[in-house]
């Protein structure tokens, strides 16, 4: 019987292919080994010990901070509750009740839109009006300026007397039919030299009673005027009368009534 020549060598190449493979295991096992392990234990150790590092700093950080707030917080609640006790100290000496007016609600404004001005026009003058305002009783008239332009006369009143100023010393209304004379007084203004200012006194029939005219040699600019009636002109009797102001024969001002009793 013939022997095949592989025969032989079959064994050995078997006992060498189990050789290698013992081999690698042995390589891959060492190479796994404790000194591997132990070597990226380290590492993740490091890594995660510069982690906790790094959280550590932001954590003090972030609580120096909390820090600050809170005693910002609690300074200002401290500061604001010092100054609502030294305004209900400051109420309290003035003779306020601080705990009426903490239930008072406050309004808001309201909104107004402002009007605006009207624009002049160049070379344009704006007159002023100037109202017919009673002075107060038992004084001298209040003669406001009057406005540039025509002749004209305001503060018309009756009075009993006048003073140093040619104004009405208190004005009035009602006189006794014993009354030594009645005054009218007025502001006269842009009144020149030569024109003609009067008196028309009237009854309740509106029947003209008297005149009086003044024709000044001189201009009046701001100053008061005055006519005056007595017995000689008409008899006081009882009743309700009237006065008219002119100027060159007009009216002038408005008709001022008054009353004569017994």
């Amino acid at each position: 019987m013939k022997v095949h020549a592989n025969s032989r060598t079959a064994p050995r190449r078997a006992a060498a292919i189990v050789g290698w493979l013992l081999m690698g295991i042995a390589a891959l096992l060492a190479a796994c080994g404790p000194g591997t392990v132990d070597a990226t234990l380290v590492a993740e150790h490091d890594a995660l010990s510069t982690q906790i590092v790094d959280l550590r700093g932001t954590a003090t950080v972030l609580f120096d901070q909390l820090a600050l707030t809170s005693e910002f917080a609690g300074t200002s609640v401290a500061r604001e509750r010092r100054r609502n006790l030294e305004l209900i100290a400051t109420l309290q000496s003035v003779g306020l009740d601080p705990t009426a007016l903490a239930q008072v609600s406050p309004q808001p404004l309201p909104q107004s839109t402002p009007t605006p001005l009207p624009q002049a026009q160049p070379g344009a003058i704006t007159p002023v009006p100037v109202t017919n305002a009673a002075p107060p009783v038992g004084g001298d008239v209040i003669i406001p300026t009057a406005t540039m332009g025509a002749p004209t006369v305001f503060n018309v009143m009756t009075a009993e007397t006048v003073g140093e100023n040619d104004c009405a010393i208190g004005q009035m209304s009602s006189f006794s039919s014993s009354a030594e004379r009645i005054y009218v007084s007025a502001t006269a203004a842009n009144i020149p030299a030569g024109i003609v200012l009067g008196s028309q006194w009237f009854d309740a029939a509106n029947t003209l009673l008297v005149s009086h005219d003044f024709t000044p040699d001189f201009e009046i600019l701001d100053n008061c005027i005055w006519f005056y009636v007595d017995q000689t002109d008409f008899a006081f009797a009882p009743g309700n009368y009237a006065v008219q102001l002119t100027i060159n024969g007009a009216a002038a001002g408005p008709l001022v009534p008054f009353t004569i009793t017994g």
